[in-house]
């Protein structure tokens, strides 16, 4: 494409070319003629959303960073990252005869993986690993013969969701850190299920600092995926290759549960020995400790060196304009669905008090057609927005469209006509399971108080069906500050004719009244 480009603007026609397109043999004759400049080399593919990542973000997140881990000791700054464990040894190289086009080897290998959580620090000390299993339920069997001090879980998924990480919190970070005197620093993603208030006050209680990474730039700034996590899977694949060839591993599909702390037990044996090591180098690599940018900015793809090696005059403008279409952002809007993004600096902590700011203030954005938020597993592909937004609520899900501005408005003074017109008020107490409404992103929910907080209470909504109500499968509970609890309601009816359905009449008069 840039010879093409070249022989284009010059106004060239090379007859050999097809379409001044050069074919294979001129190419492999113009590697021959450059051995000594250029090389076949394998590259790693990644997304467009982190190469996406510039020279400005890398630089704003080591500016907070700085202020962050100024005069904290190395023992003190920590990382964390989730990863998992695949059950598929891969691909090696076998002796075969000569001549075999498909030689193949007979091994079990499903996509099935065991999530992990790992977490150390700079001084290359590593806190035990938390596994969490993809399962409804967790067995004895399954927690015996692993290493030391190790715990475990379970998930409906099999990821990390908030009670998980919650639990992985306060079972195995904090003990070790309270423990320590002055300031710590804990750094990892900035996942949503990672932002939880009651783990953010507690690393306020206890003097710890919770910073978040640039996000789509773990691949740059994430010590643990720098350098640690590949020699650990390096050594997993030996491990479970090994396990594959015996008797159990030839007969059973996949790896039991009872039999993976065993396996995991014999790799943390062996990456011991390097584990001090791997540490301290991804914290080098990626700037943290000694705190330094630069390491991170020369992996960037766009980032210009001080003394560039090429001679300026000798790049032509094709090239250039061959680097400049290739490099190009190319922002892309997918589906999924809806959550809100808490706007949190990279490399800047965030206090209890500013994140219960930012959860109690109301979203700005329409609801969907389900009008709910529905919850799922952040992925890494979080985009930034302006800094003065502390809220942005991003709708990747189908819906109707946005409503109009007549709707909004009807919105709003219904909500405010039922509050003021209700017999309750705002001072009232409410108490553990009594049935409220609560307003969400401008609509009013049916919903059933579980625990009360300080400064509101943990609420499970209903979701609506029609002009009727019901329970959803997936429990649907978050926080809501006490102005956004409306007020009580009886207990939701349930329809004769429709077991898993129920009416609200205090809400008919928004929704309308179904027939009974």
């Amino acid at each position: 494409m840039y010879s093409e480009n070249i022989l284009d603007k010059q106004g060239r026609n090379v007859p050999q070319f097809s379409n001044n397109f050069p074919g294979r043999t001129w190419a492999q004759l113009f590697l021959k003629r450059h051995k000594s400049e250029l090389s076949h080399r394998f590259c790693s593919n990644i997304k467009r959303v982190r190469a996406a990542v510039n020279e400005e973000a890398i630089k704003n997140y080591f500016n907070h960073l700085k202020m962050e881990i100024e005069n904290i000791p190395p023992h003190l700054i920590y990382n964390y990252d989730e990863t998992n464990l695949v059950d598929d040894p891969g691909k090696k190289k076998v002796l075969t005869k000569r001549g075999t086009k498909y030689p193949e080897a007979i091994k079990n290998s499903t996509k099935a993986a065991f999530s992990l959580m790992m977490c150390g620090n700079v001084a290359g000390q590593l806190l035990p690993p938390y596994v969490n299993y993809k399962a409804e339920h967790l067995w004895d069997t399954w927690t015996e013969g692993g290493p030391s001090n190790t715990r475990y879980n379970r998930s409906k998924s099999g990821w990390f969701d908030a009670n998980s990480f919650e639990d992985w919190f306060f079972t195995t970070v904090l003990p070790a850190l309270r423990r320590e005197e002055g300031k710590k620093v804990i750094i990892g993603d900035n996942l949503s299920s990672h932002l939880s208030y009651k783990v953010v006050k507690a690393c306020e209680d206890h003097n710890i600092a919770f910073v978040a990474l640039p996000p789509n730039s773990t691949h740059l700034t994430q010590p643990l995926d720098v350098a640690y996590f590949r020699p650990l899977k390096v050594h997993w694949r030996k491990i479970l290759d090994e396990w594959k060839s015996t008797r159990e591993g030839q007969v059973l599909p996949t790896i039991p549960k009872q039999t993976f702390p065993s396996l995991l037990n014999q790799l943390w044996e062996k990456i011991a020995s390097k584990t001090e090591d791997n540490l301290k180098a991804g914290f080098l690599k990626t700037g943290i400790f000694p705190t330094n940018e630069q390491p991170v900015l020369e992996r960037l793809p766009t980032f210009k060196h001080p003394e560039p090696t090429l001679d300026p005059e000798a790049v032509g403008e094709s090239f250039i304009q061959f680097l400049e279409n290739k490099r190009q952002a190319v922002v892309c809007q997918g589906k999924g669905g809806r959550k809100r993004k808490l706007n949190v600096d990279p490399g800047k902590s965030v206090s209890s008090e500013e994140l219960k700011r930012v959860l109690s203030e109301p979203s700005t954005s329409t609801s969907n057609k389900n009008g709910r938020k529905k919850k799922k597993q952040d992925s890494e592909t979080e985009t930034d927005s302006e800094e003065d937004q502390a809220v942005e609520t991003i709708d990747d899900s189908d819906s109707d469209g946005p409503l109009n501005e007549e709707a909004d408005d009807w919105e709003d003074e219904n909500i405010q006509q039922q509050h003021d017109s209700s017999p309750h008020n705002a001072s009232l107490q409410y108490v553990p399971e009594d049935y409220v409404v609560v307003a969400y992103e401008g609509e009013l929910w049916p919903g059933q108080i579980e625990s009360i907080e300080e400064e509101g209470a943990y609420v499970k909504c209903m979701a609506r069906s029609g002009l009727l109500w019901k329970w959803p499968e997936k429990e649907d509970k978050i926080f809501y500050p006490l102005g956004d609890i409306k007020y009580k309601t009886e207990e939701p009816k349930k329809m004769s004719t429709k077991r898993s359905l129920f009416r609200v009449p205090e809400l008919e008069s928004r929704w309308g009244n179904p027939k009974k």
